[in-house]
């Protein structure tokens, strides 16, 4: 962006020169702006039926009690591909179709009996890292799983390139432990 002035760029793409100022304090028109991929938005990847119901199967067999709605859910009225505010049906239309259902399941089903002390598997972890005496910071750690998969898996990619990720992801797993 540094070619075309920061006129140009304070005129044509004001939100995109702000944000840059402010967040990641470069200047956009002296300096390049390091861009990465994201996700615009996601569109929905648990299959469900018109009442929110997960699907397990291509004959749409849901699966008793586990709902998804919002754009965590796919129920597929949009295709491969959807406007941006067409989101609202997934979240009002599907979302109360699924809670009209979830309210009435409930009122229908008992709970599941839960197994001896369901908390003790949370309670442990919690414990682990409350008394941990690890040196490692979970901010180093991503930070380099994040330039791993950047630099190895990304868009671009190739087996030996995949291969090093894999070996780096072990080790950041074994850290991490």
């Amino acid at each position: 962006m540094t070619h075309l002035g920061r006129e140009v760029l304070d005129r044509k793409l004001p939100d995109i020169t702000d944000f840059v100022r402010t967040y990641m304090g470069i200047e956009p028109a002296e300096q390049p702006v390091p861009i990465q991929p994201t996700a615009h938005y996601e569109m929905g990847g648990i299959p469900t039926d018109v009442d929110g119901r997960v699907v397990v199967d291509p004959q749409n067999t849901p699966l008793p009690g586990l709902y998804a709605a919002g754009e965590a859910a796919c129920v597929s009225v949009h295709g491969a591909n959807r406007l941006g505010t067409n989101s609202l049906l997934d979240i009002i239309v599907f979302g109360r179709r699924a809670g009209k259902h979830i309210a009435e399941f409930i009122r229908t089903n008992d709970h599941s009996p839960l197994p001896p002390n369901p908390e003790a598997q949370a309670d442990d972890l919690i414990q682990r890292l409350r008394l941990g005496d690890g040196k490692e910071k979970a901010a180093d750690l991503r930070r380099e799983l994040q330039e791993t998969m950047m630099a190895k898996a990304s868009v671009f990619r190739d087996e030996k390139g995949l291969s090093e990720a894999l070996e780096t992801v072990e080790g950041l797993l074994e850290r991490y432990t």
